[in-house]
């Protein structure tokens, strides 16, 4: 489920920068299901006629090295693979994706609530769509602090094919 949906997420960062021509993808090349997530990004990516590069990380280091080849690659935007390993890995990749101005989505919404730009996935309280999270348009306009809860806007969207979601 989780390759497929790198296809979604692509689709959206597209829509969200139709200008964008070179994308990359960070995967933790230990995860089991690396290949078919790699796979399937590059398919999207093939379909919509633009580039993806594909950057590995399954240590701190790594995610700091992989910053650099994509900062070097000049990636117009950036998609987040879901694994533990990354999610755990929250504040470094959003605080390396701000730093180097890079749009990113994201598998959930821990790593918008940290400060990434979006994230598209299962949500956790309502199994029964997918939801995408990013910034509300009036959130820091209404005087709240960066990060306030009140910043996130949430769009129900329903599975793809009209699978249920997995509980």
């Amino acid at each position: 489920m989780n390759s497929e949906l790198m296809g979604k997420r692509l689709g959206l960062l597209h829509q969200l920068l139709p200008g964008a021509a070179r994308f990359a993808v960070l995967v933790n090349p230990n995860t089991s299901n690396a290949e078919s997530l790699i796979a399937d990004t590059r398919a999207a990516a093939t379909a919509i006629g633009r580039q993806i590069e594909v950057l590995t990380a399954s240590t701190n280091r790594d995610i700091d090295t992989s910053s650099a080849s994509r900062v070097q690659k000049r990636v117009d935007a950036l998609l987040i693979s879901p694994d533990v390993f990354i999610g755990n890995r929250r504040v470094q990749l959003v605080t390396l994706a701000a730093r180097d101005r890079v749009p990113a989505i994201y598998f959930n919404r821990t790593l918008t609530e940290a400060g990434g730009l979006m994230s598209y996935g299962p949500s956790d309280e309502d199994r029964s769509g997918w939801h995408l999270y990013g910034p509300h348009p009036q959130g820091r306009e209404a005087g709240r602090p960066a990060g306030h809860a009140g910043d996130q806007v949430r769009v129900r969207h329903q599975p793809p094919n009209g699978q249920a979601a997995r509980h």
